[in-house]
């Protein structure tokens, strides 16, 4: 249960840096709780604005000064003034909650200001979608292959806009082929993973059934078998922060192979150099790599050490790596570094398999690297 503890505290840690939930957060300071950062989040279902992980010395505060509650402060982007509404403390969070609805279409800005002027202010830009406004669609749901691995750790649901939250385990099911919904197969967490903008979802396979010697897979068994066929259905009345449901229900269709209990080797990565300075730089994995870390925890360095800016996309159920630069590449030597954080679909990492006893061994703290030349112009 330990190394159960340890992976969610982890999967939490890493998918809020990139998009969990979507609060914006302050450096650690004397205003953060002992160690969970303040964050500043807009509750679309509540209609409220929550500022969380504040000392008690701070809710203290808060809690007797209503000059002090006012810090926290909701605007029409651009205005002087801000909105009127109710101030809350709790024994958690300060909350606010506006006298009126806010209106669809209007750009918000919500910010919280500390007492100490040297640690930054919190703020998050709030937009009411118009009722008038597209219907939510499901674009995209990764990993994209239908062969997965039975120890598969996670899928990523992407939408065209936010949906309401609360509703990830009511909506989402997994299938026998019989049609028959597995039970539990999810590890059911309060906090969903939403990235910042509200429109990729995170949802993970219980890990209790997936680590071997772990109770929940010794009592039910793994979620997936190989062998078996799946279905993964979202249902199609989930609604909308408008509460209108989405344009289509979806079904994804799942063939399970033998677990995969390699680590992602970036030794056996192929790198494909660009052939001129406006060309890409490509990346060939022997296997489907996780979609959101690969778009993260790949990126490129110039001969200085220095980040090259520029987009990503992946491509041929997530084995195809393909990097085109901001500006045109200059003649030289460059790295791709690898972070440690990276995974395969089954969570396995450079470093360590996911289905292994971290408790005994120490992880590799390192970032792999491969290099490349790109070619002077001409030649």
């Amino acid at each position: 249960m330990i190394r159960l503890a340890l992976f969610v505290g982890l999967t939490l840690a890493l998918a809020l840096g990139d998009g969990g939930f979507a609060p914006t957060s302050a450096p650690q300071s004397a205003h953060a709780a002992d160690s969970t950062p303040a964050s500043l989040r807009w509750d679309a279902q509540f209609g409220r604005i929550w500022v969380e992980g504040l000392s008690a010395a701070e809710l203290d505060t808060l809690a007797k000064s209503e000059s002090a509650r006012k810090r926290l402060r909701v605007a029409v982007e651009g205005a002087d003034s801000p909105i009127l509404g109710k101030w809350e403390v709790t024994a958690k969070a300060l909350t606010f909650v506006p006298r009126f609805p806010l209106a669809a279409g209007v750009d918000y800005v919500a910010s919280y200001r500390f007492a100490d002027a040297k640690t930054p202010e919190l703020s998050q830009r709030i937009r009411i979608p118009h009722p008038d406004s597209p219907r939510v669609s499901v674009t995209a749901i990764y990993p994209t292959a239908e062969k997965l691995p039975e120890n598969l750790l996670k899928f990523y649901l992407h939408f065209s806009s936010p949906v309401k939250r609360g509703e990830v385990y009511s909506r989402l099911k997994i299938l026998d082929s019989a049609g028959k919904p597995i039970d539990l197969p999810f590890l059911e967490l309060d906090e969903e993973l939403w990235d910042r903008d509200g429109v990729r979802l995170t949802v993970l396979i219980d890990p209790g059934r997936i680590k071997r010697g772990l109770k929940p897979r010794e009592d039910v068994g793994p979620v997936f078998e190989a062998g078996n066929e799946y279905t993964l259905v979202l249902d199609a009345n989930w609604p909308d922060l408008t509460d209108r449901p989405l344009v289509a229900g979806v079904r994804k269709s799942i063939r399970i192979v033998e677990p995969d209990m390699q680590k992602p080797n970036p030794a056996l990565w192929r790198v494909f150099a660009p052939e001129s300075s406006e060309s890409p730089l490509e990346l060939a994995f022997p296997e489907s790599l996780d979609q959101a870390l690969a778009e993260r925890a790949i990126w490129v360095a110039d001969a200085n050490g220095q980040r090259v800016e520029g987009s990503i996309t992946l491509s041929r159920q997530e084995t195809r790596w393909r990097f085109m630069p901001k500006s045109p590449w200059k003649a030289g030597k460059y790295e791709i570094r690898i972070d440690p954080e990276l995974e395969d679909l089954a969570g396995n990492r450079p470093d360590r398999l996911f289905d292994a006893d971290t408790s005994e061994t120490k992880p590799e703290e390192t970032t792999w690297k491969r290099s490349f030349q790109v070619a002077p112009v001409g030649k």
